[in-house]
């Protein structure tokens, strides 16, 4: 179907290359979009474009304005060779909730790839195994004909506006993925208003309430036809906090709607400590809690963060701006905790603590600010940043290792 075709390739990142690499496999013409190409770009028989190119970008209005078809990086590879699939989105637990999938599910004895947003082009997977997709808004907005078989959306509230502009077009994007699944739907019906299913299986989740997962005197419960089947006990769950908890529940969800009910997958909640960065503890340094959260990359996740800790905290803040406020967290800090704030949105930050009468100090580097804390007398450390990391550094998960590094060799 692709053989001989010119593909145009828009954005040359991880998403990209793969792009050219598949192309070539199947021994089309792949080419990358460049404002020095002096070719007709009529001549190219459709266009890939990579998650990160918005839709209001010069080289997506001038490739759209060109009348080739367009496809998304996600859109290409399902179309290519279509492919079973589990999806998830949300603004925060997409991460920890594809992982959990694809544990819970391999302690039944289901094969299956992680592809998306953890850093696995969709043109890049390795098998016809089921593939746990964790997808991004961005994939979302630009993608039309995806169609996976089951999906979850853990939450919304907001992100990335720097992209998308407004709420609503954020919100837009993270609810398309209801219309883009076949067959079934993992849902908390107190997360967000549900659109329609048009028939699509529902299974519900909740912490407060009596869905069909849900928790009772410390152990939760799958209810399928009147009767209640126990999963396991809260206690017996290795990764801690509400959220976690949340995400776990979401992951059975899936894991039933794909595979059907089996105790086993509980065995891989019992063993499972979480992701790296993932408000992970690092150690007790000068005789403070030190926590390393640098996947918290906006005010919701960092807020979740924060409300995990005991005792005053020391939250380090700042990276490069994504258009939210930070006053939803600053109002919420206690009287003796105070904010170090680096990076290239500190000055924006720092106004705000200044209006929301938080402590708060301004500092010209993230190794300022991380030497200033260790100093101060919070009983906590908690690296979230509550933004990207693209002012410094290439990913959350780079910043997250600078951090434990940096904190780890200071000498005091």
């Amino acid at each position: 179907m692709l053989k001989g075709k010119r593909i145009l390739i828009v954005g040359s990142g991880l998403s990209g290359k793969s792009v050219f690499s598949y192309a070539k496999k199947v021994e089309a013409i792949p080419m990358f979009y460049s404002d020095r190409l002096d070719i007709n770009l009529k001549c190219f028989d459709l266009a890939v474009i990579s998650p990160a190119v918005s839709r209001s970008s010069r080289e997506y209005i001038r490739v759209k304005g060109c009348g080739i078809p367009i496809y998304s990086e996600l859109d290409f590879a399902y179309l290519a060779s279509p492919f079973r699939s589990i999806s998830v989105t949300g603004t925060n637990g997409k991460t920890t909730t594809v992982n959990m999938v694809k544990g819970m599910l391999e302690s039944a004895g289901v094969s299956s790839e992680l592809l998306g947003n953890m850093g696995i082009p969709f043109t890049s997977r390795k098998s016809d195994n089921l593939q746990i997709c964790e997808l991004s808004s961005f994939m979302l907005e630009q993608s039309r004909f995806y169609q996976s078989d089951y999906s979850c959306i853990t939450n919304i509230t907001v992100d990335h506006l720097d992209y998308h502009k407004t709420r609503e077009k954020y919100k837009k994007a993270k609810l398309k993925l209801i219309s883009l699944t076949k067959d079934g739907i993992a849902y908390n019906p107190e997360s967000y208003p549900l659109p329609e299913l048009n028939n699509k299986r529902l299974i519900t989740y909740s912490l407060n309430r009596k869905t069909d997962i849900y928790i009772e005197n410390g152990t939760v419960f799958y209810r399928e036809k009147e009767i209640d089947y126990r999963l396991i006990d809260i206690d017996e769950i290795k990764i801690k906090g509400n959220n976690n908890i949340e995400n776990a529940l979401s992951a059975f969800a899936l894991c039933i709607l794909a595979n059907g009910f089996n105790l086993k997958y509980a065995d891989f909640l019992r063993v499972y400590k979480g992701e790296r960065y993932r408000c992970e503890f690092v150690d007790v340094i000068n005789g403070k809690n030190v926590y390393n959260d640098s996947k918290g990359t906006n005010v919701s996740s960092v807020i979740s963060a924060y409300e995990k800790m005991n005792g005053t905290t020391a939250i380090l803040l700042g990276g490069y701006d994504k258009g939210e406020s930070y006053k939803p967290l600053l109002q919420r800090l206690r009287k003796d905790d105070i904010v170090f704030i680096s990076g290239d949105n500190r000055n924006e930050i720092y106004k705000d603590a200044i209006k929301c009468n938080v402590l708060a100090n301004n500092c010209k580097s993230l190794e300022e600010a991380i030497i200033k804390a260790l100093n101060s007398k919070a009983d906590n450390i908690l690296f979230s940043p509550g933004c990207s990391s693209f002012d410094r550094f290439s990913s959350y998960a780079e910043r997250g290792k600078f951090f434990y590094d940096f904190i780890k060799s200071v000498k005091l």
